[in-house]
């Protein structure tokens, strides 16, 4: 395994970050076409960190269109990000109504989401997935 400070994917920017957001946003874009898991469902963004925006971002930039994001941080929720209102955790009631994106990057705070929504009939793939 040969692992240097010159490897191209330690210095080239198709290997950065922001790349890797850019083929999440197109790839997401074609899968919800394809799979159609919308519906009359709003599509909400779960997450208003940092990395979350920058994902925000690219998929809002590609024309699809996020009615809200979904947050745990009482400093965030009643504002809004790029037009896009933050709401509370507390607000999503019911699969029925919206289809998920999980876009939380911390430790732990995934897998602790995907308790929290199958514990209201959330099923993965079809209500809600999570992203990185």
């Amino acid at each position: 395994w040969r692992d240097h400070p010159d490897r191209t994917s330690r210095i080239s920017k198709r290997y950065d970050r922001a790349a890797f957001h850019r083929i999440k946003a197109q790839y997401l874009k074609v899968w919800l076409k394809k799979e159609n898991p919308l519906g009359d469902r709003k599509l909400f963004a779960w997450g208003a960190g940092r990395v979350a925006r920058k994902l925000i971002s690219e998929i809002t930039g590609i024309g699809v269109s996020i009615d809200a994001l979904i947050d745990l941080d009482s400093k965030k929720i009643g504002k809004d990000f790029q037009g896009i209102p933050i709401l509370s955790h507390l607000s999503i009631t019911s699969a029925k109504n919206c289809f998920l994106l999980v876009l939380v990057g911390s430790r732990g705070a995934r897998e602790e989401i995907t308790k929290f929504l199958e514990a209201r009939d959330f099923v993965i793939g079809k209500d809600f997935i999570p992203l990185e």
